[in-house]
């Protein structure tokens, strides 16, 4: 116990504050996601933003730990909530139509602008930011992160929908770029 108060001391004595998590490099992957209406099994349709992994869901009302799902709605290729298929969640999102993925710096406030139960058409070229379902903060704490992605190729035909993103990796924080 001595030699943990000695380190944690010596650190601070440092002038580094051990728990002040920065968001100092960008980590944007792509990603392709499949629509569930395809009859192919074994291929993901869905992503977990929180642990930056796509999740194969073989049918619609699936739990487990994902954000948003493609699916083909009405001939459209669509993102879908967890809650618009009765699945309690804190995913949320807002389309930002007209911004490019760079131009989108920070989430809104206002959790009345969020699309929380409803599809969400995937259009390219169109910016989303995203809340993400609970999951650890570095130091386990439970809480949310925010991101954004924008969609990049929508292939109506093979019912594919490739889209860029990033995450915060701190807890709660709305900012959508590295702060260094």
């Amino acid at each position: 116990m001595a030699l943990l108060v000695a380190s944690v001391l010596g650190i601070a004595a440092c002038g580094e504050n051990i728990f002040d998590v920065k968001w100092v490099n960008p980590k944007v992957q792509t990603v392709l996601l499949y629509s569930l209406t395809r009859p192919d099994l074994n291929v993901p349709s869905g992503y977990d933003f929180v642990n930056r992994e796509p999740v194969e869901i073989q049918e619609a009302g699936a739990t487990g730990f994902w954000d948003l799902l493609v699916d083909m709605r009405d001939g459209q290729l669509v993102f879908i909530p967890p809650r618009a298929l009765g699945i309690d969640s804190d995913v949320m999102v807002l389309p930002m139509p007209g911004m490019s993925f760079d131009e989108v710096l920070e989430a809104p406030e206002d959790s009345t602008l969020y699309i929380r139960d409803q599809p969400i058409p995937a259009e390219v070229g169109t910016t989303y930011i995203l809340r993400t379902h609970e999951g650890q903060s570095d130091f386990g704490i439970p809480c949310v992160f925010w991101g954004k992605f924008e969609t990049t190729e929508v292939h109506p035909a093979a019912e594919t929908v490739v889209f860029i993103y990033d995450v915060s990796p701190l807890c709660d924080d709305r900012g959508l770029v590295p702060t260094g």
